[in-house]
């Protein structure tokens, strides 16, 4: 099953590789997958707003870690931050799709379940350590220049690549007359001299930020600071096709739907 991982440049040359139609990264010497973003209890939220949305954000998740346990087998799977979505406390929905999500994870094998801490993961450490699981403060250092945070903050470790979310990042193109919205992985160079690797959420109902070439349009401190978006390459997401690598975001000025 080996074929679903796709190097991509030079991170792929640093062994991160790209699952098909799947929003993960597979990181070879770490043997760990890596999401970002799955806003668990997001439909309870929305509920209170008066939006009532199906409940499958879990139901969704599930079954893209099954497809990435079937791809290769992994004993550690890293998320990179807002594992759930309530700011202010937690709710009775997340607390048990949490529950529901590391069990799910211990049954297919998982040895390690790695949770970063997103600016979404207030009170997740209430369910997260009676099962055993920590809820790491900043970020993950897998070794060999590679580290994991999630990107609501800066990041004081030295890495070659940082692996992170937060953004959501999609890619909005007129064609036609008509524009087509896609999630895309972003990989997008640093001042320091590093990459960003900018992975697509996991989380259905979380559709994306549209990615620009201006650094104020991204919410992370660190793209604002360092990152250079007109160098950045995306590669579209999708479920049919698996992955498309476009040209830096530079060359596609004329067709962004800015």
């Amino acid at each position: 099953m080996d074929d679903y991982l796709v190097e991509v440049g030079e991170a792929g040359k640093k062994g991160l590789l790209l699952v098909k139609g799947i929003p993960a990264v597979y990181v070879s010497h770490a043997n760990a997958f890596i999401l970002a973003d799955l806003h668990l209890g997001f439909e309870e939220v929305m509920a209170d707003t008066g939006v009532f949305l199906p409940r499958i954000q879990l139901k969704t998740i599930l079954k893209t870690i099954r497809e990435l346990s079937m791809i290769k087998p992994s004993s550690r799977i890293v998320i990179a931050g807002d594992v759930k979505h309530c700011f202010q406390k937690l709710r009775r929905q997340e607390r048990i799709e949490l529950a529901k999500l590391v069990r799910e994870l211990q049954r297919l094998n998982f040895k390690e379940i790695l949770i970063v801490r997103g600016n979404h993961d207030n009170y997740a450490k209430t369910v997260l350590s009676p099962l055993g699981i920590e809820l790491i403060e900043d970020s993950l250092d897998l070794g060999k220049g590679i580290v994991v945070a999630h990107g609501h903050k800066n990041v004081e470790e030295d890495y070659e690549y940082l692996i992170m979310g937060h953004e959501h990042p999609a890619l909005k193109i007129s064609v036609g007359g008509g524009r087509a919205k896609f999630p895309v992985f972003l990989i997008m160079p640093l001042e320091n001299g590093s990459d960003a690797l900018i992975l697509p959420p996991a989380g259905p109902y979380q559709v994306g930020n549209i990615i620009s070439t201006e650094r104020r349009d991204y919410l992370s401190p660190i793209i604002q600071e360092i990152g250079i978006p007109e160098e950045a390459l995306p590669i579209v997401l999708d479920e049919d096709t698996g992955l498309m690598p476009l040209v830096r975001l530079s060359l596609l000025e004329e067709i962004l739907a800015l």
